[in-house]
């Protein structure tokens, strides 16, 4: 299937299938470009014909995760995953009587880790 949205196109034959619905009704798809869409190939309403909806990257990745047979995995689909990682270890404190985790906030856009503390319970 192929369609145009917002004056680019979107085919279903050269993209590539990422993960679908377990009806099958909701496909992932990405272009070669790079940008995700959604194939409705079995609209709820009978009425309704089959349609294309081009989506933004993180809602991309949230369809991913919401549907169970995927055909790519991320590192494929979406590249490394970013956002903060967290190294963490309890430290008990003199005087404390519980523990205190200490994560420390691995995020590529501080130049100096940010530390947080919460209590462990």
């Amino acid at each position: 299937m192929e369609q145009v949205i917002n004056g680019l196109k979107y085919n279903t034959a050269t993209a590539t299938l990422v993960a679908s619905s377990k009806e099958g009704a909701k496909h992932l798809y990405r272009t070669r470009n790079g940008r995700f869409f959604l194939h409705y190939a079995h609209p709820g309403q009978s009425s309704v014909a089959p349609y294309l909806a081009a989506i933004p990257l993180s809602r991309a990745k949230k369809e991913y995760g919401a549907m169970p047979r995927q055909f790519v995995p991320w590192e494929k689909a979406f590249g490394k995953r970013s956002g903060k990682r967290k190294l963490a270890a309890p430290v008990q404190f003199p005087g404390k009587k519980r523990s205190v985790y200490l994560g420390v906030s691995l995020a590529s856009c501080c130049p100096w880790p940010a530390i947080q503390a919460s209590s462990l319970g």
